[in-house]
């Protein structure tokens, strides 16, 4: 909304000076000016939503509570080890979390990227789930680098799992991340940590 108020704000303050131009010069409009002036504020929408949302900088809705990150060749471990017990998961009012997986929640038809990349933006929590092969995909690394930038500026916090150090991607091996392998009970550490969060 605040990208399609500014770029009619952009197109209106624009108009009005080539209005005022006319007044003043007694002149015909040319067809290319409006032009420019249309070009100029879809340039300018663009550029806010590459801001706001390619960088991971706007403040966000916090509608989900946790966003799941992970490989799809990890899906059915990733379902029944972090989604599932999430999902049955309670906050201390009782209610259920709030959870982006992509399997439930992008539809058939949906543009995939954008679906994801404002969820991040809208979330509270980013849980990466290193697998060897997570930071090659594409969506994956896109998901990790803008939960990252966001969580530089304070707007997400992110709790790691990993199936190993080699998993996890070198840019990020500084972070702090739980080793599935040295912690089986590692949900229920990820369930402390989000309480402490909620």
């Amino acid at each position: 909304l605040l990208v399609a108020a500014l770029a009619f704000a952009g197109s209106l303050l624009l108009l009005f000076a080539l209005y005022k131009t006319i007044l003043i010069f007694k002149a015909v409009i040319p067809i290319g000016q409006p032009i420019a002036a249309m070009l100029t504020a879809a340039l300018l929408a663009w550029r806010f939503a590459h801001k706001f949302l390619v960088t991971g900088v706007a403040e966000g809705g916090q509608k989900y509570n946790v966003f799941i990150s992970y490989s799809h060749s990890q899906s059915d471990w990733v379902f029944k080890n972090v989604y599932e017990p999430l999902a049955a998961y309670r906050k201390p009012n009782g209610d259920k979390l709030s959870i982006f997986f992509d399997k439930n929640s992008i539809g058939v038809g949906e543009a995939f990227t954008a679906k994801y990349m404002w969820a991040i933006v809208d979330t509270k929590c980013f849980l990466p789930i290193f697998s060897e092969d997570y930071y090659t995909k594409n969506h994956c690394k896109n998901e990790m680098d803008c939960a990252m930038k966001r969580w530089v500026e304070k707007l997400v916090t992110i709790h790691a799992i990993a199936f190993s150090f080699k998993a996890v991607p070198e840019a990020y091996n500084s972070i702090n991340y739980i080793d599935i392998n040295s912690n089986p009970e590692f949900i229920e550490d990820i369930k402390k940590q989000l309480a402490e969060k909620l």
